[in-house]
Parts: C-alpha cells; structure tokens; sequence
C-alpha cells in the first residue's frame, strides 16, 4: 500500500478500519445525495431503479479501489469505527427500499421478496462487474447499468397486460 511498511501505516493510521471508514465515506458521500435526489423526483419506481442502477454501476467505475475495499473487506469489520459507515449504508439500503416501497403500493411491481432484499439484489448484481467489468468493454457504465436495470426489472414489475387477460 502506498509504499509504507506496516509499522509506517500506523503511524500515520489508527488502523485498518479507519482507512475502511474513510474509504466507505467518501463513496456514501458520492452516493447517497444521488440518491436522495432521484427519489425524491416525480418519476416511476422503475425510472428510479434505472437511474440507481446507472449510478451504482459509473461509482464502480469511477471508484473501483474503494468499492473492492469495501466489500472486499466490510464483512470482517465489526469495529465501533465502523458503526457512523454502517448508519449511512443503512440510510442509503433505506433509500432504496423506499423507491421499491412505492414501486409495489403504485402496482407497478410485485411483492415478490422484502424491499431489503431486493435493494440487497440491486447492490450484488450492479457492483459484480468490480470483478470482471472494464469500462466501456463491451459498453459504458450506463448502458451496462440500464442492462441491469432491465434484467432485474422484467422480474418484477406487475406484468399488466396478464393481469388484465385474468380479470
């Protein structure tokens, strides 16, 4: 890392959970007023899926060190360092939950899981491409997150046109 030997990190460094809370910081602060902002429009619940899945997948781009940092290491971490991370990805898990919410009271999509595992599904499939994704190979951040967005979206909107042939 950086060129520091181990005692050189901490010296400079409390410890590894702290560069993991910093790490994890700085990306909730890029993500969660994107968020936010695209909840709080006036569009559908698949229009903002679509675009969170835009987001997420141009933050692995833009950020791929800190994403892999993250969940690469997040699961090991059950430091009180880490607790003011936590709170914010919670907020962030919440966000999405709440579009997922709206999405199934407005009958555009099925109750098919709990709205947390399926914001847990959109965080798995959308930050995967950490692992074998380069940017614009075989496209950009943002038809590769439109692709999701239609894979995960075709299981769960309300297919209307069923739902009127069984009435």
């Amino acid at each position: 890392m950086a060129g520091l030997t181990k005692g050189a990190f901490y010296h400079y460094l409390p410890s590894k959970a702290y560069l993991l809370r910093v790490c994890t910081s700085r990306a909730l602060d890029l993500t969660i007023p994107p968020a936010r902002y695209i909840a709080g429009l006036d569009i559908s619940a698949t229009e903002a899926i679509t675009r969170i899945f835009r987001e997420v997948v141009r933050n692995v781009e833009v950020f791929r060190r800190e994403v892999n940092l993250f969940l690469d290491e997040w699961h090991r971490g059950e430091s009180p360092e880490l607790l003011p991370a936590q709170r914010r990805r919670d907020e962030y898990e919440q966000i999405i939950e709440g579009i997922i919410e709206r999405g199934i009271r407005a009958g555009e999509f099925r109750p098919i899981a709990s709205p947390r595992i399926l914001a847990f599904s959109i965080f798995g499939l959308a930050t995967h491409p950490r692992v074998w994704w380069r940017p614009n190979e075989p496209m950009s951040a943002d038809e590769l997150g439109s692709c999701f967005a239609s894979i995960f979206l075709d299981g769960l909107r309300v297919d209307r046109d069923a739902a009127i042939r069984n009435e």
